[in-house]
């Protein structure tokens, strides 16, 4: 179905507006930035704001959808989105000139559905608690309950989305590009998953106590996800340039997905692993020794990582004490640095050879008694200070924000001076 003049009238002034911010220079200017980073030769530091509460932002004119139809509705939203981030709180991710298109697949879970009671955070806030209600992997038997996945891709995903495309292409015309992009990036926090079906308390006591126990559970664990990575490259749905890879810049000259505009290359490029990033973190070991997560984490993410081009490590759990085990892993080129990590330990350990990703503090943005610009500054700059003793490369990943106290002001204040310390400078387009 052909999306009315009127929706077309409706999306023109957006398309244009967010065409001639992602045709602007400084997008070029980021996007080299981001690959000197992430190749270890720095020219300023970056940073990214993600993982937001829509709850407490949905509440702006950009986000009055007015298309009626609901592919034009879809498009119209995407717009929005990009266009009151880049008015309200820039940072450094790259907008280009395109609107991509992904495949559809479908992808069985692990057979394990988690048993739990959800507590809902506050009203508009954007994280729930959990708690696990019954464990489900009480013995080696249990385990063979974790289920392999099946990766499906309909025989027509691909004429569908060169159908979605070209619907597209005839609504943007030639302001921009239109490309079937994207795929899979693997996640490998295998232990986001593990505590869901035993419970964060039986996990770490059975650490001790049941040791085996553990890890079968982590090698079945694994044992998934990596059969799960095989059937993403023989289906083609790896993608070999993703704009991030959990929450930071991925744009890398070491990939060979970003230094190619022909679609043909590309889409060869989507049958390995090789050619993408992939993440991987085990939050709850924050309370446990470097030996222990080393036993019990570290050793099986070393294969998780051999199967990818480059990879990124750690979450929310301090890593400052634990960068010697992090080193066995193959092809990581980015550590997460949280609010609980010491800075000075961590950077010293680095010692030039990753991507310090600092987690800022988000308990800033939970009330206006936390909120601190004099304070946000300072450990900003505190952490480009230390870091620039040892030669280390540094990004600035807020995230994990809960809750911004229905403030948009104050993610507008943040970046702001993220801007400033890390020397980016917003043009009014």
């Amino acid at each position: 179905m052909a999306v009315s003049q009127r929706d077309k009238e409706i999306l023109k002034p957006l398309i244009h507006r967010y065409a001639a911010i992602a045709n602007h220079p400084i997008q070029q200017e980021t996007l080299k930035a981001w690959k000197a980073n992430n190749g270890l030769r720095p020219v300023r530091p970056l940073y990214i704001i993600e993982q937001l509460p829509g709850g407490e932002i949905n509440v702006d004119s950009y986000y009055r959808l007015k298309c009626e139809d609901g592919f034009a509705r879809g498009i119209e939203n995407d717009l929005r989105w990009q266009l009151f981030r880049w008015d309200t709180f820039p940072d450094d991710r790259v907008l280009l000139p395109e609107i991509s298109v992904g495949l559809n697949y479908s992808c069985t879970h692990l057979g394990m559905v988690p048993d739990e009671e959800v507590i809902p955070g506050k009203n508009g806030a954007g994280a729930n608690a959990h708690v696990c209600k019954r464990d489900q992997l009480q013995s080696l038997a249990d385990v063979e309950n974790i289920a392999y996945s099946r990766v499906t891709l309909a025989p027509d995903a691909w004429d569908k989305a060169r159908e979605r495309r070209e619907r597209i292409q005839e609504i943007v015309g030639d302001t921009l590009q239109v490309r079937i992009r994207g795929g899979i990036s693997p996640y490998g926090h295998i232990w986001d998953e593990i505590i869901r079906w035993h419970g964060i308390d039986q996990s770490i006591i059975d650490l001790i106590d049941n040791p085996d126990l553990i890890h079968a559970i982590v090698r079945r664990t694994m044992d998934v996800y990596i059969d799960q990575v095989r059937q993403f490259e023989k289906l083609g749905l790896i993608d070999p340039a993703p704009a991030f890879i959990h929450c930071t810049g991925a744009y890398t000259d070491e990939l060979p997905g970003y230094n190619t505009d022909s679609e043909a290359e590309y889409d060869k490029l989507r049958y390995s692993a090789k050619n993408t990033w992939a993440c991987a973190a085990a939050q709850i070991f924050a309370v446990v020794s470097p030996d222990m997560h080393d036993e019990f984490e570290i050793e099986y993410q070393k294969e998780w990582f051999s199967l990818f081009g480059m990879g990124y490590y750690g979450c929310c759990e301090a890593l400052d004490r634990k960068i010697d085990i992090i080193r066995k892993l193959p092809n990581i080129r980015k550590i997460s640095m949280s609010p609980w990590a010491d800075m000075e330990r961590g950077a010293e350990a680095i010692n030039g050879d990753y991507v310090f990703s600092r987690k800022p503090s988000p308990a800033f943005f939970s009330g206006d008694s936390a909120w601190n610009p004099g304070l946000i500054r300072k450990d900003l700059e505190d952490c480009l200070s230390i870091n620039q003793k040892f030669g280390n490369p540094v990004e600035f990943i807020l995230k994990d924000l809960s809750t911004i106290d229905h403030r948009i002001d104050h993610l507008t204040q943040w970046a702001k001076i993220a801007a400033d310390v890390c020397g980016r400078q917003q043009p009014v387009v």
